[in-house]
């Protein structure tokens, strides 16, 4: 290439940057002028530190929070570093922690030792024969339960005697009564009598009354006022029967300790 042409492309790229500087200054918008507000200069603001706090005044939970978290940070650079000062520290920490497990079981087990009401222990007995005593125990309280609720309140079995759930709940039910002692109405709501409950009565609009939708059905209700509870809804055994007699038992109890207690 010539001098002459090697000038005159120089020439053109130069001439080529400065008008691509122009048409980019000739795009940038100029900025509207208006009130004063508008071209007040951005003022920026610096960034504020972290206030360090001090250990001591942190929450309880947020002291353990720091505590976990350098703990398992030691734990990852022991493992990652293979440096015996690293597992140092670690092992510090686990000391830490290992030692604070002892004062809490021990503080755990003198608490109880204080305050007996505290241990459910006393009440439910973990070992072999406490275990069996409160086993008689928690029979002999099944038992005063049902009695008492039976003698105070009476108790309807709605069911349908073509259904095959009905006739076996009939006769877990007869068997129930008679190991607990205690008496019940029989409802058939579709006119068929099953041969285990010979003295049944037909069905014209308790059932209705009462709610029932489902069955076979237990119900107990209050005499005097009229007020009802439901005791099992379909086929149900006798373990079941029971316990569905004692939530009852607990809830009438709770209702007379007032709101939000259940026990005394």
């Amino acid at each position: 290439m010539s001098k002459n042409k090697l000038l005159l492309f120089v020439q053109i790229l130069m001439l080529s940057v400065f008008m691509g500087q122009g048409s980019s200054n000739a795009a940038k918008p100029t900025p509207k002028k208006g009130y004063l507000w508008y071209n007040l200069p951005k003022v920026e603001q610096p960034l504020k530190k972290a206030r360090a706090i001090p250990f001591s005044k942190l929450s309880y939970q947020e002291r353990n929070k720091v505590l976990h978290y350098f703990t398992m940070e030691s734990l990852h650079k022991a493992r990652q570093t293979h440096d015996v000062k690293d597992m140092e520290v670690f092992l510090s920490f686990q000391r830490y922690w290992l030692n604070e497990a002892s004062i809490f079981q021990h503080n755990f087990q003198y608490a109880l030792l204080r305050s007996p009401e505290l241990d459910s222990t006393v009440k439910n007995p973990t070992s072999a024969i406490g275990t069996s005593l409160n086993e008689q125990q928690k029979g002999l309280n099944r038992q005063k339960a049902i009695s008492e609720l039976t003698q105070h309140y009476g108790l309807m079995f709605f069911y349908k005697g073509a259904s095959p759930y009905s006739e076996k709940q009939a006769l877990v039910l007869k068997d129930f009564a008679q190991r607990y002692r205690f008496k019940y109405i029989p409802v058939s709501v579709d006119g068929v009598v099953l041969d285990s409950m010979p003295n049944s009565r037909r069905d014209s609009g308790q059932a209705k009354r009462l709610h029932v939708e489902v069955y076979p059905a237990l119900i107990l209700v209050e005499p005097k006022t009229g007020q009802t509870m439901p005791v099992a809804h379909g086929f149900l055994t006798q373990d079941y029967l029971t316990e569905n007699f004692e939530i009852i038992a607990k809830e009438l109890t709770r209702r007379k300790l007032g709101e939000g207690v259940l026990y005394e």
